[in-house]
């Protein structure tokens, strides 16, 4: 038996009288309801999850495998490919044509380009990550023409003797002679043999170009050439 003060005579009784037998005072008992919340309580947010992850810990491994793999979302696989084919197109990594009138009106110029799948940065003052271009241009004055751009940087070809090595698929290096532009611009390397480069990209899927830059030697740019529409 507990004893317990009374509130209004301070006199000591027992925790089960329903009165104080001094002053006749009512004793109010903690009520057992509360108690049974407070349990509940602690149960619903500490018990419970662990007895959870103890139920989870006895499941099998294929259990478990199959359980993740429910949850995850399914992406229709045509999708993936549609998703891809049009994110190569924004990014230039696929070919892209075009057509317009040249401004002196002799003609049409028809012009296909691509990016090159790699990126490469240079040393100051040509740093930043950059992708070439390959051009292939049909000009009403100057015929079928190769030439390669770069957005910032140097090619070393100051004659029409400099060279390119150009690599098809798993297929051996062949060279091609570059020239630079008629207005010596750095950046655009034309390359000579421009119906045997086509031929080429017809029958392939990847095409390597290694050129040589001003203080950064030989780099190599990576085209994916496989759905060209010569």
């Amino acid at each position: 038996m507990t004893f317990i003060i009374c509130p209004e005579c301070e006199k000591q009784l027992s925790d089960q009288a329903n009165d104080c037998p001094g002053c006749g005072a009512p004793m109010k008992k903690k009520s057992g309801f509360v108690f049974k919340l407070v349990v509940s309580f602690v149960a619903l947010f500490l018990v419970l999850p662990i007895a959870g992850k103890l139920l989870i810990a006895q499941k099998s491994p294929d259990a478990l495998t199959m359980e993740k793999n429910r949850l995850k979302p399914v992406v229709d696989p045509a999708f993936r490919e549609a998703y891809a084919e049009e994110m190569a197109k924004i990014n230039g990594l696929s070919w892209r044509y075009d057509e317009f009138e040249n401004k002196m009106g002799r003609g049409m110029i028809k012009l296909a380009t691509v990016n090159s799948s790699n990126e490469m940065e240079f040393a100051p003052p040509y740093q930043g990550p950059q992708r070439a271009r390959f051009n292939l241009r049909q000009h009403p004055e100057w015929g079928k023409q190769a030439y390669l751009i770069i957005e910032r940087g140097q090619f070393i070809c100051r004659s029409h003797d400099c060279e390119v090595l150009v690599r098809f698929d798993d297929a051996k290096p062949v060279r091609f002679k570059g020239a630079n532009s008629a207005d010596y611009d750095s950046t655009t390397l034309f390359i000579d043999g421009t119906d045997l480069l086509i031929e080429s990209i017809k029958s392939h899927r990847e095409m390597f170009i290694e050129a040589q830059f001003y203080q950064e030697g030989r780099r190599i740019f990576e085209f994916d050439i496989s759905d060209f529409k010569g």
